[in-house]
């Protein structure tokens, strides 16, 4: 059995980026345990109830079976490996602008040697 807490809340309009917060008003009903039907029912009804009062709705919050620590180390990892993902992907990004460069440098001596030679053999024959 697990625990159970049906809240009321506030409607909120959405922001440009379509994110739509609400304002948690209070518990309606102090945390209960529910089987697994029960909470399957309440899950697929509550949302389909109107309240009493216009701009509101109920939301269901189950407490979870793992401990904070658990998902404090979880989200930890993934903190990690976004870090390294992104460290690896911006010494990727600078190892190819580093390239881009090399190859322009290159570029630009091979055409100044090749203005060189022409003004070596046009001043050289005159």
């Amino acid at each position: 059995m697990r625990e159970a807490k049906i809240l009321l809340a506030t409607n909120s309009s959405g922001d440009q980026f379509n994110y739509y917060r609400s304002e948690l008003i209070g518990g309606i009903t102090d945390w209960e345990e529910v089987t697994e039907e029960e909470l399957s029912w309440l899950r697929q009804y509550l949302p389909t109830l109107k309240p009493p009062l216009y701009g509101f709705h109920y939301i269901l919050i189950v407490k979870d079976e793992q401990t904070i620590q658990f998902h404090l180390e979880s989200i930890r990892k993934l903190v990690i490996a976004e870090k390294e993902r992104q460290d690896k992907e911006k010494a990727k990004k600078e190892e190819i602008n580093k390239r881009r460069q090399e190859t322009r440098r290159k570029n630009q001596e091979e055409k100044e040697r090749k203005l060189l030679e022409q003004l070596k053999g046009k001043y050289e024959d005159g």
